[in-house]
């Protein structure tokens, strides 16, 4: 399976090295291949002319800098996020594993398909449940059909975002 290419810059260096300590620490290592960047000259020197699946940043870049991404998720201070000119914003300061959902599900929602990111093949597809009430079988749908599907002998990825308390 092909890693997807995140690339960070901001600056906040604490946040860095947090991010980084997740990244390291999490499974989503094996998802993701990673670079951190605090300093704008050293991240436009290093994804010169180089594609990238995910960008996020707090930080204001350039178009040049901006054309080798796939996906440019910017990191906001405040809780709302909002999505304009193609932009996504995302709440900077959450758990970690909550963010790395949201990112995964942005870009999976922009391509449409997982096929290119999984297995080269553009026979995937993403389907997800959404409703902003709890209790409403979210989770108990989405695990039937998963279960469903594989007993058809389709390929199943379940990805929960739900709070782990």
């Amino acid at each position: 399976m092909n890693k997807i290419s995140l690339v960070l810059l901001t600056k906040d260096s604490d946040y860095a090295n947090y991010f980084s300590n997740f990244l390291i620490s999490s499974n989503l290592k094996e998802k993701f291949s990673s670079k951190i960047f605090t300093e704008i000259d050293t991240f436009k020197e290093s994804t010169r002319n180089k594609k990238q699946h995910i960008l996020l940043t707090d930080m204001i870049i350039d178009h040049e800098s901006s054309v080798t991404f796939d996906k440019i998720i910017t990191l906001s201070e405040e809780q709302i996020s909002k999505t304009h000119d193609s932009i996504a914003s995302i709440y900077k300061y959450q758990p970690f594993h909550e963010l790395m959902s949201q990112v995964l599900a942005m870009y999976y929602e922009m391509n449409g398909k997982l096929g290119s990111v999984m297995n080269g093949k553009e026979t995937d597809s993403v389907i997800s449940f959404y409703s902003g009430n709890g209790g409403v079988g979210k989770t108990i749908l989405s695990l039937c059909l998963a279960k469903h599907l594989s007993f058809k002998e389709k390929r199943v990825f379940y990805l929960s975002s739900g709070r782990i308390t």
